[in-house]
Order: structure tokens, then C-alpha cells, then sequence
């Protein structure tokens, strides 16, 4: 009856039942883990037989369908059922399935900027993980040629959330406008990596400013 950390998407999720009489390991029993998703709809049934440690051990991946796979994002329930003595034994955990990072807004201290002047990029995000991971905060500028003219990065610890809360974050990166870049238009993105292997953990947000032509 206790939740779970945060699960991301297509994570494998690997699911331990112990099953005891008086706190003695009762094994060959069969063991049932019902898996529902978000609207309550049951996903997989699956099943396995407890060892000599009382244990049975069952694993399975996240789906992430081809079509609106965000539509499975948000708590999944899991009920495990066993009998013993003719009394049927249950218990339930509950976790979030959802990105690793939430990007909510991307600011800057302006909106025009001339050639040479530093650019001061905030982000505010947050996390539902409850352990510690350390992530890097990357901020890429393209100009209206699509040509980068800078590019900053930060590393970052998340977690320690509640369950069924974010925890929030606001962070500062800085990119300074080469004379070189065109006049026009610019597109900051903002990306969230694990580290190492720079693996995207989050779907990217935008931020549009004017280079004048001065």
C-alpha cells in the first residue's frame, strides 16, 4: 500500500511479491499482478510462482503507443493477489509515469537584443522523481538562418519530490550574441539530458527573440 518512485517512458519495471504465513516463506504459490494504467483500464495480467523465499518475480515495459502515447502519462496501478489457506492475500502500489523533467516556462530578460549583448535565459521546471538524478540543462540559439550562434549548458540535481507533487526549479543560462549572427529572428531551444550519454529525458520548449540589425 506504499507508492513508488517515478517511472519514465518505456522503462522496465521489474515487480517482487513476497508471500509469508506467520512471516515464513510460503513458496509454489501462484501469483497474480494486475497492471492498470491511467483511465483504469487493466494493461497486462501477469503471473508467476513464489520460490523457496517466498518470492515471485514478474517484469514488464511501459508502453509508448505510436499514436498519443501521452495519453498514458499520469498514476498506474498495480494489485498483486495470491490465496493462501483459502484467504485471498492483496496489495496495491501506485506510481507516476511521466517524464523525467517538466518544462513549465522559458523566459529571457528581454525580447530585442543587439549584437554582443548577453542573453539571460531563465527555465522553471520540475520533477515528480523522489530519488536524486543529475541532468544537464542545455539552452541552443539559432538564428533566422538557422545558423547557432551560441549555446550554454548547465548540470543540475532533481528529485526529493513528494508523491503525487512536483518539485519546482528555476535555473539561469547565459548566451552572448556573436556580431556574426543574421538580424531577425531567434529560436532558443531548451533540452533536458541524463548524464552521461546526453539520452533527451524531456520534449524540448522554444523561446523566440529579435537580433536588431544595429
Amino acid at each position: 500500500m506504499e507508492p513508488a518512485d517515478l517511472v519514465v517512458p518505456q522503462q522496465l519495471l521489474c515487480l517482487t511479491a513476497k508471500v509469508t504465513y506467520n512471516w515464513w516463506p510460503v513458496s509454489q504459490k501462484l501469483v497474480k499482478f494486475h497492471i492498470y494504467d491511467n483511465q483504469g483500464n487493466e494493461r497486462a495480467n501477469l503471473q508467476n510462482v513464489t520460490g523457496d523465499d517466498g518470492h515471485a518475480y514478474v517484469c514488464f515495459r511501459m508502453p509508448w503507443p505510436n499514436e498519443n502515447p501521452e495519453d498514458l502519462l499520469g498514476v498506474w496501478t498495480i494489485n498483486v493477489t495470491v490465496s493462501v489457506a483459502d484467504v485471498t492475500i492483496y496489495d496495491t502500489i501506485t506510481f507516476h509515469y511521466d517524464w523525467l523533467v517538466r518544462i513549465w516556462k522559458v523566459t529571457t530578460d528581454k525580447e530585442e537584443y543587439m549584437h554582443l549583448e548577453t542573453v539571460t535565459i531563465t527555465v522553471e521546471y520540475g520533477t515528480h522523481a523522489q530519488q536524486y538524478h543529475n541532468v544537464t540543462l542545455t539552452a541552443t540559439m539559432l538564428d533566422e538562418l538557422l545558423v547557432p550562434v551560441g549555446y550554454a549548458e548547465l548540470e543540475v540535481t532533481i528529485g526529493g519530490a513528494t508523491y503525487c507533487e512536483y518539485t519546482n526549479y528555476t535555473d539561469s543560462l547565459t548566451i552572448t550574441i556573436p556580431y556574426y549572427a543574421y538580424a531577425g529572428k531567434a529560436t532558443i531551444y531548451i533540452h533536458f539530458v541524463d548524464v552521461p550519454g546526453g539520452v533527451a529525458i524531456t520534449p524540448e520548449a522554444k523561446k523566440e527573440i529579435y537580433i536588431l540589425p544595429l
